[in-house]
């Protein structure tokens, strides 16, 4: 019974927490002068184990080609975008 509550709340966490991720991605893409984004969920590499958000992607860079890469994000830096 306590592995379902835990399951449950583990569940619920990462929602919130996808939520926040793909906010932050999408303005670090912005930032950095990308368009039609596109967040493709939670990446599974690519990132350090010190990141706490990586969120894959997929748009337009400011050259006007079609990239795909991965944001990471830190609890104490700022996002960066990886290809």
């Amino acid at each position: 019974m306590h592995a379902l509550v835990a399951g449950a709340l583990m569940t619920a966490y990462l929602a919130l927490w996808g939520c926040a991720a793909e906010e932050a991605s999408a303005r670090a893409l912005r930032a950095h002068g990308f368009t039609h984004i596109e967040l493709d969920g939670y990446a599974w590499t690519g990132c350090s184990d010190s990141d706490i958000y990586s969120t894959s992607f997929t748009a337009t860079n400011p050259q006007g080609e079609v990239v795909s890469g991965v944001v990471c994000c830190g609890l104490v830096k700022d996002c960066t975008v990886r290809f």
